[in-house]
This record gives C-alpha cells, sequence and structure tokens, in this order.
C-alpha cells in the first residue's frame, strides 16, 4: 500500500471537517440564498435574514458554518464590494463574561470602543459616556458595519446562548440590520428555535428555518467511498453496502467507520481488505457507536427521561418510521404517568430534540401537508439500542405500529 504519509482522512469528533462534504448541495444553497443581499451591490441593505440552522448532535451542523465562512469571504472577493466584510464565527459560550464584547470584534472594535470610551471619561470628567463595562453588542455591530462595511456573526452551539446575551443580540439585529449589511447564523440541537422564540418572539419568526439531519444514501456513499479512494483505498461492492448500512446515513458514524476501514488498510499494507480486514474495522467501528450509545443512554437517565425514552423508541420500528406529533405526545403522557401535565410533556419533547433522540423531520411529504409535520428518529439505530437496554413502560406496548 502506498500512502504519502500517516494523516487518515477521516477525523470523528466535534467540528471536525469531512475530508468530502457529500450531499449537503440543498443546505448550502439555502445559505448561499440567505446571503444573497450581503453580496450585490445593488441589493437593498437590510435583506438578509437570519438564519437558524437545527439539527440533531452528529449531522455536521458545525461542519456547514465552517463551510459557509469560507465560502461567504470567497464570495465577497469575487463580488468586488469595495468594502470590508468581516466574518466572526464562534461558539455561544465565548459570548458570557467579560470577554463577550471581543469576542464579537476580533478585530479590535471592542478594545477601540473600551479606550475610547475610557478617552472620554478622562478628558470630560463630568461627562457620561458608556463605561467599558456596558457596551452592548449594539454598539460593537454598529461599528463593525461602519462605513457601509458588512458582518456576518456565526454562532455554534447556540441553543447555549445565555438568555440575556441573546434577547440584546436579537434587539440589536432588529435595529441595525434595516440599514445595515450584517447577517446573523444561528446553529444548534432542534431545540434551538424554542431557545430563541423565548428570548425574542419576533425574531425566531422571521428568521429562516434550515434543517440538518441525515444525509440522502447517495450523500452518504459520496462522503464515505471517495475520500477513502483517494487514500487508496478500495472495499468491494458487499464492503461498500455493509459499511454504508451500518453507518445509517448519520455523518458522524461515516466518520467513525470511514477512520476504522483506513486504519485497517494502512496497518495491513493493503488497498483491498480482505473479509478479515475488514470485520475488524467493522468490529472497532461498532465498539465506538456502543459507547456513543451509552452516553446517550446516561445523559437521559440523568435527565429522568429513560421511561420516556423506551415509549418512544417503541414507536420507531424501522429505520424511516415518521411518527405524528399526536401519537408521539400520547406516548410521552403515557410513560410520564401522574407527572404529565402539559408542561412537562413539552418539556420532555423538548429535552427528547436537544438529547437528538426525535426531532421534526426536515422534508414534508405530499400527503403529510394537511396532517402536520411527522417526527424521525436522529438515529435510528439509537432507538433499537434503546428497545434492546431500557424496559419499555408497563401499558405502553398497545402504542406501537
Amino acid at each position: 500500500m502506498s500512502l504519502e504519509d500517516d494523516f487518515c482522512p477521516f477525523q470523528p469528533g466535534p467540528g471536525q471537517r469531512p475530508p468530502l462534504m457529500g450531499g449537503r448541495e440543498r443546505e448550502q444553497e439555502s445559505l448561499r440564498l440567505a446571503a444573497s443581499g450581503l453580496l450585490r451591490k445593488d441589493a437593498p441593505r437590510g435583506t438578509s435574514a437570519p438564519v437558524l440552522v437545527t439539527g440533531p448532535r452528529g449531522n455536521g451542523k458545525t461542519c456547514l458554518l465552517l463551510w459557509f465562512e469560507d465560502a461567504l469571504q470567497e464570495a465577497w472577493r469575487k463580488a468586488g464590494m469595495g468594502k470590508d466584510l468581516q466574518v466572526v464565527r464562534l461558539s455561544a459560550r465565548r459570548l458570557s463574561g467579560l470577554h463577550a464584547m471581543d469576542a464579537l470584534s476580533p478585530n479590535g472594535w471592542g478594545h477601540l470602543l473600551r479606550k475610547g470610551a475610557e478617552s472620554i471619561r478622562k478628558a470630560h470628567p463630568r461627562a457620561n459616556p458608556i463605561p467599558p463595562s456596558d457596551l452592548t453588542p449594539h454598539d460593537v455591530l454598529r461599528a463593525q458595519c461602519r462605513g457601509g462595511n458588512a458582518y456576518a456573526l456565526l454562532i455554534d452551539e447556540a441553543h447555549t446562548l445565555d438568555v440575556d446575551m441573546g434577547c440584546a443580540l436579537f434587539n440589536a439585529w432588529q435595529e441595525l440590520a434595516p440599514n445595515h449589511r450584517i447577517m446573523l447564523v444561528l446553529a444548534g440541537t432542534p431545540d434551538l428555535v424554542d431557545h430563541v422564540n423565548d428570548m425574542n418572539a419576533t425574531f425566531a419568526s422571521r428568521s429562516k428555518k434550515l434543517l440538518v439531519g441525515r444525509l440522502p444514501p447517495a450523500g452518504a456513499r459520496e462522503a464515505l467511498v471517495p475520500p477513502l479512494e483517494d487514500a487508496n483505498v478500495r472495499l468491494s461492492e458487499g464492503q461498500e453496502r455493509e459499511a454504508l448500512a451500518e453507518c445509517q446515513e448519520y455523518p458522524f458514524f461515516i466518520q467513525v467507520w470511514g477512520e476504522q476501514l483506513w486504519l485497517s488498510a494502512h496497518r495491513a499494507g493493503t488497498t483491498a481488505l480482505s473479509e478479515d480486514q475488514f470485520r475488524e474495522a467493522m468490529h472497532e467501528a461498532a465498539t465506538v457507536r456502543t459507547s456513543y450509545y451509552d452516553e446517550r443512554r446516561a445523559e437521559l437517565k440523568k435527565l429522568g427521561l429513560s421511561a420516556v425514552a423506551s415509549a418512544v423508541a417503541a414507536l420507531y420500528g424501522k429505520p424511516d418510521d415518521r411518527v405524528s406529533e399526536h401519537k408521539l405526545e400520547y406516548a410521552v403522557r403515557g410513560a410520564l404517568g401522574d407527572k404529565a401535565t402539559d408542561g412537562n410533556v413539552q418539556q420532555a419533547l423538548t429535552q427528547l430534540k436537544h438529547c437528538g433522540l426525535v426531532w421534526p423531520s426536515p422534508q414534508v411529504r405530499s400527503d403529510e401537508e394537511q396532517r402536520g409535520r411527522r417526527w424521525e428518529a436522529g438515529i435510528p439505530s439509537l432507538m433499537a439500542n434503546i428497545r434492546r437496554n431500557i424496559p419499555e413502560p408497563a401499558g405502553q406496548q398497545g402504542l406501537r405500529h
């Protein structure tokens, strides 16, 4: 086997770029369209709607933000706008504490605003300028957009965004967007929309919603097979089919399986895996998956949702099953028993969305337009794991379909 170096193209883990971003053409096009107001010289200001990117963990939302950061800067250069574009990508956790304003302005505007406020204070002791500690997102964002410049803020893990900071950011966007080139993209787990709605219902309703779920079958193959072939690792048709079936079109698993297949070939110094080498790779990948499921079940147990998760998992007997919201709520209500108030049922559903167990399906079929959106499993094989490891609550068996 000839490999130029020991670098594996597959890097499973939070925020790691895949070797090939397959199957995300729809999402990429949606983000391009959302940014069109920034990239046209003749476009009126304030034409870039905020975007909420939501989906279960492990589906590549961070990778999509990384791609968009690069694509937006490249498109800006090609457009020859004659102004500056500042793209800031950060985790929501950085927008808390003393240095939050600095995080919003890596080019130093937060520091300059503080310095300017302090200079005014020294020169005019009786004046009442904004003290450095009281700088707001509005102050920083307005400074970033000075003189017709553009500013794009991409916030990852936005479901953890501090409420006060979120309210201030959304209010600043609403005030500045009509007259400035400014874009705001938030990415988070499926409960992000609920979180944003609690902070600013108007902002949430005006935002474009981009749902990022599992890859289409062709996209899953594109994300796994060509990168292996580029690394001089070739699977037989049967091996390819089996590996893709185990991944279930889930981007994180594609990276896990790709890594183990590459490692097995690399250790053996071969371009084609024998049956034993392939089985070794499949076993190692399945071990990683089992640990992943153990962590998910522990998370559900910590939230007190084991019984609820078991009742919900019983509704999903097949990988492509989609369940009505009514049936889902009924199962949750039954599992909660005498604690099944409307508030507790909705809270449980929100937590299940956050954990990625279930979420509203990104695609609405024609026969569902009148009946409402269906809910699908975040990872179908996780449902099967829960059914095997968590007893189904008594009285729930009749809910299966």
